[in-house]
């Protein structure tokens, strides 16, 4: 709202988002990560169990598109990453940080290194599949620059590195990541709500409109279902549930922004699925607690 009421705020908010994505969210993660317990083994039940429904959604969305929304083959990919990658980051850590115990932050940080690495890969390869020779050369390109150069991405490479090979962080850098990872949850909501108010909503598109019951309510009934079915125990259960519940993450958006595809479409999906998830989430982050 004030964003939308100041335009100097709305320019302070663009510089925030940057803040946050280029320092304070990736020093909170990689402290984070250095401190937490890791499980001795991977835990696969929990990867299958969130990631098997993702990809699930992510063809639905395809699909759907294809045949029900008449969009071009090309444009499939965006469609099926606005309905399966989730706002982790931004939304989903200050949640877990601010409304469950320790034990909730180890599946929540496997889920924010692994979703680009999987998912980016799979939007990638749909985007770029041609029938020319430079399909791998592009796929390996772009690849490298969003995963690989993604600084969240990076941060927690880092910390499980640092983590596995118990090597000692210096006091004086340690102090100056804590400094910045306090800032991380209240300034990640602030800059989030700084990029909504970029967007425009209407709610007359069916298109939208299918692909928010994809995200919001498709995907976590999935999760669960698929989590229950795997024996997933409870706070692991209660992360990718809540994780799949989450809003259409940014970096939709900068898929279509970048390929030039349906940037309306997605615009309307992140800031439509942000709404829907006050109230989803609220619900949810009870019904773990309370369990």
């Amino acid at each position: 709202m004030l964003a939308r009421w100041n335009d100097s705020i709305s320019k302070s908010g663009k510089g925030l988002v940057k803040f946050v994505y280029w320092v304070a969210l990736p020093a909170m993660l990689f402290t984070k990560v250095v401190d937490i317990s890791l499980p001795s083994e991977v835990p696969w039940n929990f990867l299958s169990a969130f990631y098997i429904p993702s990809i699930i959604i992510f063809f639905i969305a395809a699909f759907l598109a294809r045949s029900v929304f008449s969009w071009k083959q090309e444009e499939l990919g965006v469609a099926g990453v606005t309905c399966c990658y989730g706002n982790f980051a931004l939304l989903g850590l200050p949640i877990i940080l601010n409304s469950f115990d320790h034990l909730f932050l180890t599946p929540a940080l496997i889920l924010i290194a692994s979703q680009s690495t999987i998912l980016f890969g799979l939007t990638i390869f749909w985007l770029e599949k041609k029938s020319d020779k430079t399909i791998f050369r592009n796929v390996l390109n772009f690849f490298i620059r969003k995963v690989l150069g993604n600084p969240i991405v990076l941060s927690l490479i880092l910390g499980f590195l640092v983590n596995l090979l118990e090597i000692s962080v210096p006091s004086i850098l340690r102090s100056s990541l804590n400094l910045f990872s306090i800032a991380a949850p209240g300034c990640s909501l602030f800059a989030l709500g700084a990029c909504l108010s970029g967007y425009q909503l209407t709610l007359n598109n069916k298109t939208v409109l299918g692909f928010v019951f994809m995200r919001n309510f498709l995907h976590p009934l999935l999760v669960l279902g698929l989590c229950v079915f795997l024996d997933v125990s409870n706070h692991w259960k209660a992360v990718a549930v809540l994780f799949a519940a989450m809003p259409t993450g940014i970096n939709a958006f900068i898929f279509a922004e970048q390929y030039e595809l349906r940037q309306d479409v997605v615009s309307m999906t992140i800031i439509l699925s942000t709404i829907v998830s006050m109230f989803t989430l609220t619900i949810l982050v009870y019904l773990f607690r309370i369990i």
